[in-house]
């Protein structure tokens, strides 16, 4: 692993970036003047493959004015996720890497998000749910398209499909823009903003004992 975050052996909540996939056993040594302690704890993370890069990414038109247009929050799963506009964090924001919703198949899950705080947006959400970095319409990886624009919060229900990956991540993208949005997941936007996150369905082995 690699310390992450700016963070190293002597933070007090020091950020691992792991590079083994698996399960992985963890040994936390804390020491100071007053003598050491260990913890230590088998098959303690699991670390799934990444999500497949994206085939195509969202472009925006617009840079010359902020109007605090883009992503602002973005919750799923119990996980809740808050950037910056299109201005301060691109057109395109990969958050797939550190950002991972745990989502099951034949589900149904609430998403909230946030978008500009002066003008009312568009919203859409996509899924890659068959994992080959490209979001497909027909195959229902058009989640939600929002059929009009709102100011601030907006709310959605969805249902995954029957059939997931299992045990690797696939790839999530958020759009926002100040103009409608339809099923294209990977178009040119007026003024708007797409983030990509990823989801994993843990699908857990059961114990066989002999």
């Amino acid at each position: 692993f690699d310390y992450a975050e700016g963070t190293d052996s002597t933070h007090s909540a020091p950020v691992l970036l792991l590079k083994k996939e698996g399960l992985l056993s963890v040994q936390l040594v804390a020491s100071n003047c007053q003598g050491s302690d260990t913890f230590t704890r088998k098959n303690w993370i699991k670390v799934f493959p990444k999500a497949p890069l994206a085939s195509c990414n969202t472009t925006t038109n617009e840079y010359s004015q902020s109007r605090a247009i883009g992503l602002f929050r973005f919750q799923l799963a119990g996980l809740d996720v808050e950037t910056g506009g299109y201005l301060d964090d691109g057109a395109t924001l990969d958050l797939s890497n550190n950002k991972v919703f745990r989502l099951r198949p034949a589900t149904t899950y609430t998403v909230r998000l946030r978008t500009g705080l002066y003008n009312v947006e568009f919203s859409a959400l996509f899924a890659d749910y068959n994992n080959n970095g490209i979001f497909e319409a027909w195959r229902g990886e058009s989640v939600f398209v929002a059929p009009n624009a709102v100011l601030g919060e907006r709310s959605f229900n969805f249902t995954t499909p029957a059939v997931m990956p299992r045990n690797k991540g696939f790839r999530l993208r958020a759009i926002a823009d100040f103009n409608r949005l339809d099923t294209q997941a990977c178009r040119n936007l007026a003024w708007g903003q797409s983030e990509d996150y990823s989801a994993v369905w843990d699908q857990r082995q059961a114990l066989v004992y002999g």
